[in-house]
């Protein structure tokens, strides 16, 4: 048994549709489908983690404060950060 969890939105048509790995092409499955239904769109989380919309709405907030590299250049220590 297999789990694929998701989060998407049904189409205006009523139909829900589901990927299902190639492995399981023309082969009789048993489906069980299971929903909640979100408070809002805002909610959903896209498969990296970023919020829905997240680029969209924060693309560009930096560009009256922009970025500039003075003559130190990078740190090669940046690169050796580890996040949890």
């Amino acid at each position: 048994m297999q789990t694929i969890q998701l989060k998407t939105i049904v189409g205006e048509d009523g139909i829900l549709q589901i990927q299902i790995p190639h492995e399981f092409k023309h082969k009789s499955l048993e489906v069980l489908v299971v929903f909640q239904l979100l408070v809002s769109e805002t909610q959903m989380i896209h498969p990296q983690g970023w919020p829905s919309n997240f680029f969209n709405k924060t693309w560009g907030s930096c560009s009256d404060d922009p970025i500039i590299m003075d003559d130190q250049g990078i740190s090669i220590e940046l690169d050796n950060v580890s996040y949890p």
